[in-house]
């Protein structure tokens, strides 16, 4: 079967083919408010409390409480980073386990069997082993993040020297 009868859904653990999309090629769209962009691979920025944003828009989420993208720490591969209250940059260590085909989402059905790739979704889970500290990184990243009850995305630059944040700076 031609790879473009699968549709990717693309969950925050884990990645699934489901068959019967007719799309012509691996795309996946992600509608956002006003906008429509080509979603790609990403990692995710957790902030710390008291990790103090300016000019950050009053009556929304917190921003300790929001999972910001980032397509600019690395290559990006769906890694989890965390910025500390001292300005430190850590990155999530994972590992993968298998996942018994009766807790698959797909595969207990009548209609699938163990050839279908259906059967295969959701055979790893990740699991977390902890935070390692990127002492190492010098650059820039933008973070960014769309609020519901905005009318805009919200988007940050964050600059780090040698592993230590030196401040970040409202772009939109």
């Amino acid at each position: 079967m031609p790879m473009s009868e699968f549709r990717i859904v693309v969950l925050r653990d884990r990645i699934m083919a489901v068959h019967g999309a007719h799309i012509p090629e691996v795309q996946v769209r992600l509608l956002v408010p006003q906008w429509r962009t080509t979603m790609g691979l990403f990692d995710t920025v957790e902030l710390y409390d008291d990790v103090h944003l300016p000019e950050y828009p009053e009556g929304i989420t917190p921003a300790e409480d929001v999972d910001w993208q980032t397509k600019g720490i690395d290559r990006p591969s769906m890694k989890t980073f965390r910025i500390t209250v001292d300005g430190r940059l850590l990155e999530g260590e994972w590992h993968t386990e298998a996942v018994p085909p009766e807790d698959r989402p797909y595969a207990s059905r009548d209609d699938v069997d163990e050839e279908d790739l259906l059967y295969m979704a959701g055979c790893r889970n990740r699991v977390h082993d902890g935070w390692i500290e990127r002492d190492d990184y010098h650059g820039r990243f933008k973070l960014k993040h769309s609020f519901e009850n905005l009318d805009t995305l919200v988007t940050y630059q964050v600059t780090f020297t040698h592993g230590q944040l030196e401040g970040f700076e409202r772009l939109q």
